[in-house]
């Protein structure tokens, strides 16, 4: 989303919380107006409560539109930081697929231990030669495909292999 919807928003809700802060002062006016009038019918409680959420649901509207109005002008920096530097936006992307890659191994972690828990039940050890061969030309055949290197995939998933055996050994050797 860029600047201009945000902003537009913003008067959307700032507009939102005036219509609501006028329509609690129209009904304070109302209950004051029945209560001069003496009116024997009237029960207070409904409109205080109503003048009460028209109040706080203005106040909402205003604390959002502030927010918005933030994220709005915090957009803009990055527009212009963007400008002045190509680098940021290359060096956000990077640092986005980053944290997607470490959330991606994490999860792989999990598995890996699972196989550790599991192996030894069914008489598996640790290293599976055979297994290691398949995961890396997986790997290979999805580099290719993808457009990276295969020879940086093979690297990457070799050590990536390493480090999950050695992790496996350590976890079944506790349950030894």
């Amino acid at each position: 989303m860029g600047a201009f919807p945000l902003l537009l928003l913003t008067g959307c809700l700032n507009a939102f919380r005036w219509m609501l802060w006028t329509v609690a002062v129209l009904l304070l006016i109302l209950l004051v107006v029945q209560k001069v009038r003496g009116d024997a019918d009237v029960h207070a409680l409904p409109e205080v409560l109503a003048i009460g959420a028209f109040l706080v649901s203005g106040l909402i509207s205003g604390w959002v539109a502030r927010h918005l109005q933030g994220l709005a002008a915090q957009l803009d920096e990055v527009r212009a930081s963007d400008a002045v530097n190509p680098m940021a936006q290359v060096r956000r992307t990077i640092d986005g697929l980053d944290d997607e890659l470490v959330r991606l191994l994490a999860l792989r972690q999990k598995q890996i231990e699972r196989a550790a828990v599991l192996k030894p039940e069914l008489g598996i050890p640790a290293r599976v030669p055979d297994r290691i061969d398949e995961v890396l030309a997986r790997v290979d055949a999805a580099a290719k495909r993808e457009g990276l290197a295969p020879e940086v995939a093979r690297e990457i998933w070799h050590g990536l292999i390493e480090w999950s055996i050695a992790h496996e050994e350590k976890l079944m050797g506790r349950k030894a």
